[in-house]
């Protein structure tokens, strides 16, 4: 059985994360060692402005799609959509939990209700730095 950590351990010693905290990781693909190219979409993003983070994504990747095509994919993947499909055909993963969502609630800023604001203050003060960067604080 794999070991589950508590928040408190993630957040202060980093148990359990792979492959480390996450400031830690988006500060190593923002120093991009290999001048790769990349493109960093945003969770809120994508929630906001939906068919325009495709398109870039299309772009970046240079596939070209129709944009009925996009409107369709961007509407078979909303919250909506994904938290039906996971009520009705479950999520395929052994390591989570079948009593808990994995398509929890889709809303910005809803960690605030999930965390304590000392484990938030934790996270903040040590991320602070790449959270500026993305334009989180």
């Amino acid at each position: 059985m794999d070991k589950r950590y508590s928040l408190d351990e993630m957040i202060y010693e980093g148990k359990g994360l792979m492959p480390c905290k996450w400031h830690i990781h988006a500060t190593k693909w923002l120093e991009n060692p290999y001048a790769a190219n990349i493109i960093y979409i945003k969770y809120e993003d994508l929630l906001t402005n939906s068919l325009h983070e495709i398109n870039r994504l299309c772009e970046f990747v240079n596939i070209k799609r129709e944009q009925p095509f996009l409107e369709d994919l961007v509407e078979g993947c909303s919250f909506d959509n994904m938290r039906k499909k996971e009520v009705e055909q479950g999520w395929d993963n052994k390591n989570w939990k079948p009593e808990n969502f994995f398509v929890r609630k889709g809303k910005i800023g809803d960690f605030v209700n999930e965390i304590s604001q000392q484990n938030l203050e934790k996270f903040n003060n040590e991320a602070y730095i790449i959270l500026k960067h993305f334009n989180y604080i």
